[in-house]
């Protein structure tokens, strides 16, 4: 009986042990998330977040070095897994430049990460007519075939 007691506690004490594994393993992905995302914050501190009548669709004057800044600062919120927050960077790109089919890309991807998949296929449809490339076209019809299956 002592044995089988010994056998179970060595048991629970090694569940408990993986436990601890895992959350020690989950903190460290998050700790390097926000590391990942103070440095994108750090690098655009003087790239102001897009005025707030810019994302509504007002067009300013076209400024391609200012998109792409814009676009850049984007990237590194998406990359660092701010999904929302990298949006007004890409439409205010757009607004900036149209033809930053880029900016439109990874829009699109930001849209279907949050679950928005018609926006996101209206993006990638826009961004074809900017680069009509034929892997990403034929995936947007497997989206738009999913998006119409809904």
């Amino acid at each position: 009986v002592d044995a089988w007691r010994m056998d179970k506690a060595r048991q629970k004490i090694e569940e408990g042990v993986d436990i601890v594994e895992g959350m020690q393993e989950e903190l460290s992905a998050m700790q390097r998330r926000q590391e990942r995302f103070a440095a994108a914050r750090k690098q655009f501190e003087n790239v102001a977040a897009p005025p707030a009548a810019q994302q509504a669709g007002a067009a300013p004057a076209p400024s391609a070095p200012e998109a792409q800044s814009y676009f850049t600062a984007g990237v590194s919120y998406y990359d660092a897994g701010q999904i929302e927050p990298s949006i007004p960077y890409f439409e205010y790109a757009l607004n900036l430049d149209p033809n930053l089919w880029q900016a439109r890309q990874y829009l699109g991807y930001a849209f279907y990460q949050l679950g928005r998949s018609a926006e996101a296929l209206q993006q990638f449809e826009r961004m074809l007519t900017f680069n009509p490339d034929p892997q990403m076209r034929q995936w947007v019809e497997s989206l738009k075939a999913q998006v119409g299956s809904r």
